[in-house]
């Protein structure tokens, strides 16, 4: 009779423990302002003027409808051609307020007025070779109504005005010599 013999090896069903294991852990934080404010430029865009005396001062005015940027010119100027040539508001961005009003927080804007304006290469324009005095007068609205999220948007219009009597030597791009300044102030 033929005996028949079977080993089994045996595992254990769980390893021993071989000691601790570990890893990193970091720590992570953010700081950011409670209000943050960021505001775009204000374009009047590009104006075929003509030189010499014309029958007054022109103005470009710019006003919002919607979102829309409407713009209106006096006298005799029109507007030019190319991308940089159509006005547009500048707009401002507001976040991180805790003051969520549907009524509206107060906006106050300074050096807003009387704007001097100098030569400058801006709008795919040189800079003139002799300044015109330009001036502007920017606006916002009195109040914003802050979201839920405590953030707000607005826009930044007002008036341009172009002199008389120009010469070739003022054609060119134009920045304003001091910007404006928006405030939210947080209440």
């Amino acid at each position: 009779m033929a005996l028949s013999l079977t080993i089994f090896a045996s595992a254990p069903l769980f390893a021993a423990a071989e000691g601790p294991v570990s890893d990193t852990v970091d720590a992570l934080a953010g700081l950011a302002p409670v209000l943050d404010l960021a505001c775009t430029p204000v374009s009047f865009g590009v104006w075929r003027v003509p030189t010499g005396a014309r029958a007054a001062v022109n103005t470009v005015t710019l006003t919002m409808e919607d979102t829309t940027t409407k713009y209106t010119a006096s006298g005799s100027i029109s507007l030019g051609s190319g991308a940089t040539a159509t006005p547009y508001a500048g707009v401002c961005a507001m976040t991180g307020s805790n003051n969520m009003s549907s009524t509206g927080a107060a906006l106050v804007m300074t050096n807003n007025t009387a704007m001097a304006f100098s030569g400058a290469a801006v709008l795919n324009r040189v800079t003139p070779t002799t300044s015109a005095a330009l001036t502007a007068t920017l606006a916002t609205p009195a109040t914003v109504s802050i979201d839920a999220d405590g953030a707000a948007t607005w826009y930044v219009v007002g008036e341009l005005t172009i002199p008389n009597n120009l010469v070739t030597a003022n054609y060119g791009g134009y920045q304003s010599t001091t910007a404006a300044t928006a405030t939210y102030s947080h209440e």
